[in-house]
């Protein structure tokens, strides 16, 4: 009987432990998805000004 309780005491124990563990994955997987979509913006901002750049020259090379 007091090995039953402690068994379900463990397991309850390794539960709950797990439990904050998933909390804590979960939020340091929200923090990484957050900084991969302000890199995604930035590369996209990085995107438009070389074509911006492309198009200014291109424009540039055609009123010489």
């Amino acid at each position: 009987m007091i090995s039953d309780l402690l068994a379900f005491n463990e397991i309850k124990a390794i539960k709950e432990s797990q439990f904050h563990l998933l909390l804590k994955l979960r939020k340091h997987l929200h923090s990484v998805n957050t900084t991969l979509l302000k890199v995604q913006k930035t590369m996209k901002q990085g995107v438009n000004v070389n074509i911006d750049l492309e198009l200014t020259s291109i424009n540039n090379s055609k009123n010489q």
